[in-house]
């Protein structure tokens, strides 16, 4: 049976290349990106794989939902490091994947979403519950915001 993991792939000075449109010489909408562009830094983007029995990889692709946020943070918000925001969302997205769940499932009963029961995951975790995984308050209280 393959087996879907969860990473982080870093991306060191990342530079931001904003796009242009115009119309080309047929009069159809193209776009360029300026040349230079503005340094961003060191990003750390979610990617997702299928590992298969031989434990070989069969599929790969970026988490675009989690990677675009990141991008935005970096980018539009000027974040001079997003790596505990990577480390908060991998951990999430490890646990959603451990219990069988998806980021985007929102059940009415509110014990039952998958926020929520992070929320319990990470409080036990501080209280010593998981020895092999036990979080700092600060750091739980960082990956639940």
């Amino acid at each position: 049976m393959d087996a879907m993991v969860y990473y982080c792939e870093t991306i060191k000075d990342f530079r931001y290349r904003p796009p242009t449109a115009y119309v080309d010489e047929n009069g159809e909408l193209a776009t360029d990106y300026l040349i230079k562009g503005r340094k961003v830094g060191t990003v750390r983007l979610l990617v997702r794989s299928i590992i298969d029995n031989d434990g070989q990889v069969v599929d790969s692709e970026s988490v675009t939902e989690v990677n675009n946020w990141i991008l935005h943070q970096a980018v539009s918000d000027g974040a001079k490091d997003t790596t505990r925001n990577s480390d908060a969302l991998l951990d999430y997205f490890l646990f959603l994947n451990e219990i069988g769940l998806s980021w985007d499932e929102m059940p009415f009963i509110k014990n039952q979403r998958p926020t929520y029961r992070y929320r319990i995951f990470l409080r036990d975790r501080v209280r010593g519950k998981y020895p092999e995984h036990r979080l700092a308050k600060s750091t739980a209280d960082v990956y639940m915001r």
